[in-house]
């Protein structure tokens, strides 16, 4: 069986089987034996030196002549007599016909081990997490030293604290520590809340929740990570810090528990038998959704949401974001969020930025 990548290094597998950074689109394979990559003669001496390929060829030298990459790919499995081949669910349909013609060609999901982290890639994420507590630690730092303006609106350095300004300063954060935000990070305040991948707009208020989400990717290692806290300057309402409480508490409560062969929906239904046990159900008013609203978590890589999801069962060496959350209107909405390293026999919280609601 030789499993066959095709695209650009944007898609996560085939950046991770091959580690080969590529704007262009190139060819992957790889059996018990070898790994090659097809690339264009501009490409190939950058792929000698960078990737984990065992040999690289262009599309030229095979073909001999210039010609399109899939048509060199087909040459190369006719002349290597490959007869049977697998290929990703997202695989370009046009290149596995024509593949058809040569080979028994199975689709599915390739098994490349990226769930389960090596050492070298928990220090990238450990790296980005730094990043992320540092921006985290600017935008806390400019919602504490804001003053409370007409009409609740805060002030900072004697302008309109908006979520657009806290926002670029995040990024410019970031930036600083080599990492971006490939979405903006969320900065949302008040019943803006209630929708949860909402990224705000417009000025920051006192007394009511602000939600920072940040999710950047390293700009070298291309490792993500994610963290989340919640906000209030001045005070909190009791109603919002009931449900502060109680999303803290059953954030640290997964934490304690996650382990292998536990899954996340499992967890899930826990928070959500205990929120609704403490008052907060979840359920639709005037046709939206309120309450626990989102997925309890999910696991952070190469990508900012990968496996495991769901009833998969975590496994020893999966680095996973937990954020429990309650969202109504009237009160706003909390969030928290960790990312933890699943361990033989628990759990290593990776997150170290404090939960402080008040500011």
């Amino acid at each position: 069986m030789t499993l066959v990548l095709y695209g650009t290094s944007s898609n996560s597998d085939l950046y991770y089987a091959s580690g080969f950074s590529c704007f262009d689109s190139f060819v992957f394979l790889q059996d018990n034996k070898s790994k090659v990559i097809i690339t264009s003669v501009m490409e190939k001496g950058r792929a000698l030196k960078e990737s984990k390929a065992t040999s690289v060829y262009s599309a030229e030298e095979i073909l001999g002549k210039r010609g399109p990459l899939e048509d060199a790919l087909l040459k190369y499995v006719r002349m290597k007599h490959i007869n049977t081949i697998e290929v990703p669910l997202d695989f370009p349909i046009r290149i596995g016909k024509k593949l058809r013609l040569h080979s028994f060609v199975n689709i599915k999901g390739p098994e490349l081990g990226r769930e389960c982290k090596s050492l070298d890639e928990l220090n990238k994420i450990k790296e980005v997490q730094d990043a992320t507590a540092s921006a985290m630690n600017i935008a806390k730092e400019m919602i504490s030293r804001s003053l409370i303006g007409c009409e609740g609106v805060l002030h900072y350095n004697s302008m309109a604290l908006t979520s657009e300004w806290v926002k670029r300063e995040i990024s410019i954060e970031l930036a600083r520590h080599g990492c971006y935000a490939e979405q903006e990070p969320i900065v949302v305040c008040g019943d803006s809340c209630l929708d949860v991948h909402n990224t705000g707009k417009g000025a920051l208020k006192a007394n009511e929740s602000i939600i920072i989400d940040i999710f950047p990717r390293s700009s070298t290692t291309r490792y993500f990570s994610d963290m989340t806290r919640t906000f209030v300057k001045g005070k909190a309402p009791a109603g919002l810090k009931k449900m502060y409480e109680i999303v803290k508490k059953m954030k640290q409560y997964c934490i304690f528990t996650m382990k292998p062969k536990e899954n996340l929906y499992g967890l899930y239904m826990e928070c959500k038998t205990a929120f609704e046990e403490n008052g907060f159900k979840t359920s639709a008013e005037n046709g939206k959704m309120q309450g626990f609203i989102h997925g309890l978590g999910h696991g952070v890589g190469l990508d900012i949401h990968e496996s495991p999801h769901g009833i998969e069962p975590m496994k020893a060496g999966n680095i996973i974001a937990i954020e429990p959350g309650l969202y109504y209107k009237g009160t706003g909405g909390v969030r928290l969020e960790d990312i933890v390293h699943i361990l033989p026999d628990g759990c290593e919280n990776l997150t170290h930025f404090p939960e402080e609601l008040e500011l």
